[in-house]
């Protein structure tokens, strides 16, 4: 049977799954542009949807040190659906 409220999605787990955790929002400087977003790594700790994140919003960049960082774009991810709490940093 059926009870009121036992099965489906609640509200605060469907905001839980378009919110972004703002601990994982990354700002990151290349040579010749700055791009923010989401760190992929600290998503994949903090984030329990992040294997349904759009791929197309990820990138690989080179920050200035030569360092590779894999971020989900900020802009991408917002016209996603998902809410960018850190958008205007």
């Amino acid at each position: 049977p059926h009870r009121h409220g036992t099965s489906g999605s609640r509200p605060h787990q469907l905001a839980s799954r378009w919110q972004l955790p703002d601990r994982c929002y990354r700002t990151v400087q290349t040579d010749d542009r700055t791009f923010r977003g989401y760190g992929r790594n600290c998503l994949r700790k903090y984030y329990d949807y992040n294997a349904s994140l759009p791929r197309n919003c990820r990138r690989e960049l080179f920050d200035r040190n030569g360092n590779r960082k894999n971020i989900f774009t900020q802009r991408c991810l917002r016209r996603a659906g998902y809410l960018v709490e850190a958008q205007n940093r």
